[in-house]
């Protein structure tokens, strides 16, 4: 990687925590093109340079916290039941939400308060939500398939419960942060999910253990 790459990687790095930094801290409200330059040590034109608007930034900055949970599963689902699939999802899940809370209370923050604010983020939002919920229900349909998940499953509800579990946690967090613990909430909805999801012979199995 040449010298003018590397600056530029290390740019964009700086943009994009500046701006989760001052999400995490005031809100989406206070994201300014001006306040994401100076808050990553940089000019106000630096941000339009390297992303356009600000409005790209943001789609950026979804797409890299989100790409930082997918990027750690593929190679664990590998070869895996349906059911031992949606388990390595939901751990990587709380793994993030109990080692990197400030990922998950920027997303929350992000997910809510677009809504209104900022309908092109609200927008790609919905979709991330679709196509996780239509990755989600491929996983209970597999599942339901080679046996591990009970067949009365229903694809398309458990992958709307499921988003609506972490999305849920990440905002009763972001409003009353003395008062949930994320990462357990997060674990517990893990353990529960797929205990919900189990199918009779792989209860049989575990009770044989």
């Amino acid at each position: 990687m040449g010298r003018q790459s590397e600056r530029t990687e290390r740019s964009t790095r700086a943009l994009l925590g500046a701006a989760a930094l001052i999400i995490d801290e005031e809100g989406l409200q206070a994201l300014t093109v001006a306040r994401i330059g100076e808050r990553a040590g940089y000019s106000r034109g630096m941000v339009t340079e390297r992303f356009g608007s600000k409005e790209a930034l943001l789609g950026a900055l979804l797409d890299t916290i989100l790409s930082s949970i997918s990027s750690n599963m593929a190679s664990a689902m590998a070869g895996k039941t349906g059911l031992e699939q949606v388990d390595v999802y939901l751990a990587e899940i709380a793994r993030q939400g109990t080692e990197q809370p400030n990922r998950l209370r920027v997303l929350a923050k992000m997910t809510y308060q677009s809504i209104g604010l900022d309908p092109e983020l609200s927008n790609r939002f919905a979709l991330a939500n679709a196509y996780i919920r239509h990755n989600l229900a491929g996983l209970v349909r597999a599942g339901i398939a080679d046996g591990s998940i009970r067949p009365d499953a229903d694809p398309d509800n458990e992958a709307v419960m499921i988003v609506a579990m972490f999305r849920g946690v990440g905002y009763q967090w972001c409003v009353d942060p003395n008062g949930v613990d994320a990462g357990a909430a997060l674990r517990y909805a893990h353990e529960v999910t797929v205990d919900r999801l189990a199918s009779a012979s792989v209860r049989a199995r575990a009770g044989a253990v």
